[in-house]
């Protein structure tokens, strides 16, 4: 790979962590907003959250770049900020993603800082021109086009090994029978009391 990288990650049916499933990729376009290279597949399982599943991406895309001769965009502000901090706050105890940042920071050894960029996610064509990014600049067309493509990419990414939707409407209904049960369990005790 070689000149603007547009990474991101995905996580679909998230809120059970045992349903929730990430994806990842990357995208390279020309001037013209074509397709130079792409690529997207799934994290291994130990990354089970969407801040996982977004350095996981550039991590992929950093592999099969010319060391230095990327400019990272990433819709991951918290990616972004991991890169900046440096490897003491990125491998901090308390950074639940500290394992795939550390591989993302000797991945990005040779690339210097800024050319990671955090560009805004799941904007429109009309934010173009108008919406910042986060070197202070608007955002492009070129930008949009490829959060917009390396998204979908991500969510076709999840598909692969998505529950069925039937489970996840099943864990919905059970969860919620609980969450009443308990309600009632506790109305019950304070009554009691």
């Amino acid at each position: 790979l070689g000149g603007t990288v547009y990474t991101d990650g995905s996580l679909l049916d998230g809120a059970f962590v045992e349903l929730g499933r990430c994806g990842w990729a990357f995208v390279t376009l020309g001037p013209d907003g074509v397709v130079t290279a792409a690529a997207h597949g799934v994290p291994p399982a130990w990354v089970v959250d969407l801040g996982g599943a977004e350095a996981w991406a550039i991590l992929q895309a950093a592999h099969w770049a010319f060391p230095g001769a990327c400019d990272y965009r990433t819709d991951s502000m918290q990616c972004v900020n991991a890169v900046r901090a440096g490897r003491h706050r990125a491998l901090a105890a308390k950074n639940p993603l500290a394992r795939v940042h550390s591989l993302l920071l000797s991945a990005l050894e040779d690339t210097p800082v800024d050319k990671l960029l955090w560009i805004p996610a799941h904007k429109k064509e009309e934010d173009v021109g108008v919406v910042k990014r986060g070197d202070g600049k608007v955002l492009e067309w070129l930008d949009y086009l490829g959060n917009k493509k390396a998204d979908e990419l991500a969510k076709s990414a999840v598909q692969h090994h998505r529950v069925d939707a039937t489970i996840v409407e099943l864990w919905k209904t059970q969860e919620k029978e609980v969450r009443e049960r308990a309600m009632w369990i506790a109305r019950a005790t304070v009554a009691a009391n």
